[in-house]
């Protein structure tokens, strides 16, 4: 698959996702901060741009596993997933993981990459969160658009997302 310019802008699908996720936490009365911004697609990006710091700013990788299914996996900007543990606690091989290029995500979560949230709007959608983002009180994280970040309590982030925790990275 040829991967996206850098300057790619997914429009009216990505706005979908995004007031999507907003009316699942509404619904789940969950308090929550909306942060707009211009737009944030990598950790560098947040280096320099994002003003609170990246001690709670949350990254989430989607993958594809060898049966299709689509595995969002939340940790610290400045982590780096294990593949070998996601695979563990998936209960897979590590050769039956593998994260989704900028296409893929945007195909299968209809979201520009570095806007992905780990609260999915697609059931079929597993989420494992990294034991030290559950450790926090208060996380930033992608919202379904590169130009919204999401405040929200880690706990809430967990519950609304469905979220397994599980060590799955290395610093």
């Amino acid at each position: 698959m040829a991967s996206l310019p850098s300057n790619f802008f997914i429009g009216d699908e990505m706005r979908m996702v995004y007031e999507a996720i907003k009316q699942k936490l509404q619904e789940a009365s969950v308090d929550f901060v909306d942060h707009e911004h211009e737009p944030i697609r990598t950790v560098q990006d947040a280096l320099e741009k994002w003003p609170y710091g990246t001690d709670n700013l949350v990254k989430t990788v989607a993958f594809r596993l060898r049966d299709d299914r689509v595995v969002l996996a939340a940790t610290l900007a400045s982590a780096r997933i294990d593949y070998k543990r996601l695979a563990s606690v998936l209960g897979i091989g590590r050769r039956d993981i593998a994260s989704l290029s900028p296409a893929e995500v945007h195909e299968r979560l209809e979201v520009e990459p570095g806007g992905v949230c780990p609260i999915p709007v697609n059931d079929e959608v597993q989420v494992i969160v990294d034991e030290p983002v559950g450790e926090l009180q208060q996380v930033f994280c992608g919202f379904g658009r590169v130009d919204h970040t999401l405040q929200i309590s880690a706990s809430e982030l967990i519950r609304v997302g469905g979220g397994i925790v599980a060590e799955i990275s290395r610093v």
